[in-house]
């Protein structure tokens, strides 16, 4: 059976990651993208640095998630599910961990959908190829999607900060 210290190590590091991935797509991946010579080379970009995150924040949020419950679960007293504060916390971790989910799938996935669409439309193309003198409010659009983007993700890192915070007091009280 894994031990109680061991769950909280685990949801910290987790939380941490996901803080620090989701800090470094905002303030540092984005940006970059943002300056690409061609908006079509700007969605390419993103398209890849969305592929391969995908996975991993999904997996590591959804396991977050579950080990805030058990935590929650777990230091709770019986007489009271928030009568102990430590489990107060938990479930507060808890809370924000979950409300990552609504939040992306509300305001997110909608820019998702659209920013792969587009690459999926301008995907057998060589982005010098493509001319885009008259296609420049068309993909100036998209530009806008992929800061609007990374405007967006700030929350999620405003959540992470949260659990990771949470779960650190937990720890120490």
């Amino acid at each position: 059976m894994i031990s109680f210290t061991t769950l909280q190590v685990g949801t910290l590091v987790q939380a941490t990651f996901l803080l620090g991935m989701n800090t470094a797509l905002s303030s540092i991946s984005i940006p970059s993208v943002l300056i690409s010579p061609s908006p079509i080379l700007a969605i390419r970009q993103w398209h890849t640095q969305f592929r391969r995150a995908q996975v991993p924040a999904t997996t590591l949020s959804a396991s977050n998630l579950i080990l805030s419950l058990i935590l929650a679960y777990g230091s709770s007293d019986k007489s009271g599910f928030f009568s102990n504060k430590t489990t107060m916390l938990y479930v507060a971790s808890s809370v924000m961990a979950f409300l990552i989910f609504p939040f992306t799938l509300h305001y997110m996935n909608p820019i998702n959908d659209a920013l792969i669409e587009k690459f999926q439309e301008q995907e057998e193309f060589h982005y010098a190829d493509l001319p885009e003198k008259d296609a420049g409010m068309q993909t100036a659009i998209y530009h806008e999607k992929i800061a609007y983007w990374g405007w967006l993700n700030r929350f999620r890192i405003v959540l992470y900060s949260g659990v990771v915070l949470v779960n650190a007091v937990a720890v120490l009280a």
